[in-house]
């Protein structure tokens, strides 16, 4: 079975970029348009990793990891937030708001990186697939 990425981000354009690539890297893929509809896709199928933007209308990034820690079955989704934002401005309330294993800032970095930071954070070095329900 293929691992998951849930790719939450109100940029369309940016949506489709990583859907593209991800699945291009033999990952399933699903996106949200903002943290509302991320929170209920993740809820209704756990995704193994998530991609999050900060600043989002509805439900903004931090506050979509807040509620993720009200779900038992969702507090321990790796994931890897995605924003412009530089390091210094993103905030306690982010860093202290969900199981983050990484920041990755939009402008700097390719679909080639962020793939190779979902391998990385899913211990998965060549295969997207998981080998034991297979």
């Amino acid at each position: 079975m293929k691992k998951r990425v849930l790719v939450i981000d109100d940029s369309a354009d940016f949506r489709e970029i990583y859907e593209d690539a991800i699945s291009n890297a033999g990952f399933s893929v699903d996106t949200a348009a903002n943290g509302k509809v991320g929170l209920d896709k993740m809820l209704l199928d756990r995704p193994d990793v998530i991609l999050i933007d900060v600043r989002m209308p509805v439900l903004s990034g931090d506050e979509t990891l807040g509620e993720m820690r009200k779900h038992k079955e969702l507090d321990n989704i790796p994931v890897v937030v995605m924003t412009v934002m530089p390091a210094d401005e993103k905030g306690q309330d982010v860093a202290t708001a969900g199981p983050i294993v990484a920041y990755i800032t939009k402008d700097t970095a390719s679909p080639d990186d962020v793939i190779h930071k979902i391998k990385e954070v899913l211990g998965t070095s060549q295969q997207p697939y998981d080998t034991k329900n297979d």
